[in-house]
């Protein structure tokens, strides 16, 4: 942008609404940026730990260093962080230490807001792409073209009248010319498509900019030329300033001063359907924001969880292991001591040892059977984990065409955005009808050491197959 444009901006916002305010000064940044300017790794690292757990709502008192706003700033993180800060990436840089402080226990957490089965459950819904083809979205990307239509129909329609800007002839002379070439280039690429058998071409830019203007019409052999001539934004900074101040300028009151009867009744009237619109307009703004929260955090947390948990079992496993090792030791000398009571007539010592045994016992197939759980969940995830997708898929071909007439019924009722969890514990019972449409809601299964086993419900031939479709798809 270049250096006149960003003159008029500075403050320009504000001014644009508040005629009668005042602007002021503030000297708190300077506070905020005094220290020195470097940033050591670890400072980094902190700062980080508490933005993150910021952005989850989590408390930060324990967590965030002197100067953590002025540190923000210096490090270009935002102000008030945002979920989309939480990435994959940003995870995997931490430190081991950080790392079991962090936010992955927290969104692995059953119930939690952002524990990816939560997120689904409270603000995704399945929508119907046609053609039997069913897919995962935020709740909220609805509501965006909901307030979008409200937004309009609040605003008073009145019509805009732009001031114009006055141009000398020669000048307007040469529009038309940069108008005329521009014409001529395009034809000539529209020739070149057609003969390559192409249907559509893109309009060019400068072409569009042009035609808008309406400047093929401009000479009409006056002395003087009006032209509605806005500035050509250049890049999508300037884009976006131009979008703000247009719709700041859009839902500005309109004065009243001076006014009476019913021309005050009616530009109070118009003010009040500026408002409800901007209402409107904000929340289609809000559903925006949450549409783009929800599928980033659907696309990236289950990730950030499995690179959490990566390798826990295999920790937890060893220290099993390692108890295992102590209980089998208190065994044998319980066992020994056993022995050794018996040899010696001594029942006092012999009875002491015999009613400890049985604890022992306990203690010991307590530990194994957690080593065989975990041993299960290992091979379950390395089982499941070949098949599993963290975005949900449309399942369509690559030239866009339905499913084909041979699939298997149970392929086309599958809802295909629906993906089998990847580690399901033994006891949690799963409904049917989360995968398959035209599916009793009653029918209910689990995952267990044999596979997919039905539960609850009247289960039918074909819900069987529904099923075995749905293991086959898990472990194939």
């Amino acid at each position: 942008m270049s250096s006149s444009s960003r003159n008029y901006s500075t403050g320009g916002f504000s001014s644009i609404l508040a005629t009668d305010s005042q602007m002021q000064d503030s000297g708190s940044e300077q506070e905020e940026n005094a220290f020195s300017h470097e940033v050591d790794h670890e400072t980094r690292e902190q700062v980080g730990l508490a933005v993150t757990r910021e952005s989850f709502s989590l408390p930060i008192k324990d967590y965030k260093p002197a100067n953590y706003e002025g540190l923000k700033q210096k490090l270009g993180l935002p102000s008030k962080p945002v979920i989309a800060d939480v990435t994959f990436n940003t995870m995997s840089v931490r430190s081991k230490e950080n790392r079991e402080k962090m936010i992955p226990g927290y969104m692995g957490k059953k119930g939690s807001k952002w524990n990816p089965e939560t997120l689904q459950k409270e603000r995704m819904e399945e929508v119907h792409m046609g053609d039997g083809v069913w897919a995962l979205q935020p709740k909220a990307q609805a509501q965006i073209d909901e307030h979008a239509q409200d937004a309009l129909h609040f605003f008073p329609a009145t019509a805009i009248k732009p001031e114009p800007i006055e141009v000398d002839i020669a000048d307007a002379e040469k529009v038309v010319e940069v108008t005329k070439a521009e014409i001529e280039k395009w034809e000539a690429e529209i020739e070149e498509e057609k003969e390559n058998g192409s249907k559509l071409i893109s309009i060019p830019f400068s072409l569009t900019d042009t035609y808008n203007m309406g400047l093929a019409e401009i000479i009409k052999g006056s002395k003087k030329v009006y032209i509605d001539l806005p500035p050509t934004p250049k890049s999508t900074e300037e884009i976006l300033e131009l979008v703000m101040r247009k719709t700041l300028e859009l839902f500005k009151p309109e004065s009243t001063s001076g006014l009476g009867g019913e021309d005050l009744v009616e530009a109070e009237n118009s003010n009040a359907d500026k408002m409800r619109a901007l209402k409107s307009y904000v929340k289609m703004l809000q559903a925006a924001d949450e549409t783009n929260e929800v599928t980033h955090a659907f696309k990236n947390f289950p990730s950030i969880i499995a690179d959490y948990d990566d390798g826990k079992d295999e920790v937890e496993l060893k220290e099993l292991q390692t108890y295992l090792g102590f209980y089998e030791n208190d065994l044998k000398e319980c066992d020994t001591k056993i022995g050794q009571a018996k040899a010696v007539q001594n029942a006092v010592m012999e009875k002491h040892y015999s009613n400890e045994r049985p604890k022992k016992v306990n203690a010991l197939e307590s530990v194994k059977a957690k080593i065989a759980a975990v041993q299960e969940r290992m091979e379950r995830k390395a089982r499941l984990s070949q098949n599993r997708s963290v975005t949900p898929s449309r399942k369509r071909s690559r030239d866009g065409a339905s499913p084909t007439l041979d699939e298997s019924p149970e392929k086309k009722l599958r809802i295909t955005a629906k993906k089998f969890p990847l580690s399901s514990p033994v006891d949690v019972r799963h409904s049917l009808k989360d995968y398959f449409n035209n599916t009793d809601e009653d029918l209910t299964f689990t995952c267990g050491k044999e596979g997919f086993e039905p539960e609850e419900g009247k289960w039918t031939e074909d819900a069987r197959k529904k099923l075995s479709f749905l293991e086959e798809e898990v472990t194939a």
